[in-house]
């Protein structure tokens, strides 16, 4: 087969994605940045499932107009250069469920992509992506299993196997969240299978004292962890993760501010200018000068302004692809919502501190012996109230803390 002409090279864009969840998990608000070389079609259309509301040319500083292409009844853009440099925003009224990750009409050669989750909202997986950090099932690796399933099935061995499924939940639903006790458990268990099979004297009076350090450390840990847990079941607002971070298109429309940079990149005909909204204007100079007249849209013409894009950054979730992306791949977030979530939390704490309240007692198996005099009674007596009360002290240091 004879092929004549030269064959236009492919496209070759690059998208950078940032979805905001809203407040009740209904639907998101986005904000694309697409950069590339277009090769062979001058338009841009979006065909996913959100609507396009605006499109502004980071080179030249100007909103496009969205149009309807004729055909397919698709929003998009019309392109008059080849180097391509945009923002995008849309808005997708759909929170759970599969959707469409690139959306526009063309394949992508990168794909990065980040969440933005308001308070009380987690993800558990995500399907559809190649890596996706703070996922709850994405954190767990091969070590983290064996290491649950080894202290699990030791306390079962020391303290009956009707306690390896009370065990296996309580580490399970604890594992990976902040000030959760991890090594202690291990030590604890250490200290309880050597007092199983110590003999009287000796080495005894060392293991208790070891055993002792390692229920003063565990009950420290647990107090923390109940504080963190009701804090963040009660008022998510309030946790480590909730920061504010304003975007620098939303500080430059509320102050009026340039910095020398930008009105360089903007050319000569902006000049710089500081200071507020009600007190500056904008004095504008040529504006079309050097420009390629086509790229103008005409003066009558309405440029759509968008969805109003959040600012505001408080857990945060890197989706990315190691490879290019179809124009059709579509994906799947599984989401926790806030209620969800604080059942979760006092279902953490009830079981943690359950597992805690059976590792404090002695193990299966062990005489213990009878007290001689009234001190060893009375210690005893003191050792049982506080092994029963204990319990009741962590949880109400922790709702206090």
């Amino acid at each position: 087969m004879t092929q004549r002409g030269t064959q236009p090279s492919p496209n070759k864009l690059e998208l950078k994605r940032e979805l905001w969840l809203d407040l009740d998990g209904h639907g998101y608000t986005i904000r694309d940045r697409l950069n590339g070389t277009m090769h062979r079609k001058w338009r841009l259309d979006y065909t996913g499932d959100a609507k396009l509301g605006r499109v502004h040319d980071l080179v030249s500083e100007d909103d496009l107009l969205v149009t309807s292409d004729p055909e397919t009844g698709a929003r998009g853009v019309e392109l008059r250069k080849q180097k391509l440099q945009l923002r995008a925003d849309l808005r997708l009224e759909k929170g759970l469920g599969e959707t469409s990750i690139v959306g526009w009409d063309q394949d992508v050669r990168s794909l990065e992509a980040a969440l933005h989750l308001p308070p009380g909202w987690s993800l558990f997986t995500a399907t559809g992506v190649d890596s996706v950090t703070q996922s709850w099932l994405n954190i767990w690796t091969l070590w983290d299993i064996f290491f649950v399933l080894i202290v699990a099935f030791s306390i079962g061995k020391l303290f009956g196997w009707r306690w390896t499924p009370l065990a296996l939940a309580a580490l399970g639903l604890s594992y990976g969240f902040s000030y959760a006790p991890r090594w202690t458990w291990i030590h604890l268990i250490v200290a309880t299978a050597l007092l199983r099979v110590l003999p009287e004297g000796g080495w005894r009076m060392p293991v208790h004292a070891y055993r002792g350090v390692t229920l003063v450390v565990l009950g420290v840990l647990l107090a923390i962890f109940t504080h963190s847990q009701i804090q963040s079941a009660l008022h998510p607002q309030t946790g480590d993760s909730g920061t504010f971070h304003p975007h620098e298109e939303a500080t430059e429309s509320l102050f009026w501010q340039v910095d020398n940079e930008s009105a360089t990149q903007r050319g000569s005909g902006w000049t710089e200018y500081r200071g507020s909204a009600s007190q500056k204007k904008k004095e504008k100079v040529s504006p079309y000068k050097g420009r390629d007249k086509l790229q103008q849209v005409a003066p009558n013409a309405v440029v759509q302004t968008g969805p109003g894009v959040p600012s505001w950054d408080w857990t945060r979730v890197e989706l990315n692809w190691s490879g290019p992306v179809s124009r059709n791949h579509r994906i799947e977030l599984w989401l926790i919502s806030p209620m969800v979530n604080r059942v979760l939390a006092f279902v953490r704490l009830v079981l943690i501190l359950g597992l805690a309240l059976l590792l404090m007692i002695r193990p299966r198996g062990e005489a213990e012996p009878e007290p001689r005099g009234s001190y060893d009674r009375g210690l005893k007596q003191l050792r049982q109230t506080l092994m029963g009360r204990g319990i009741v002290w962590v949880v109400a240091f922790g709702s206090v803390g």
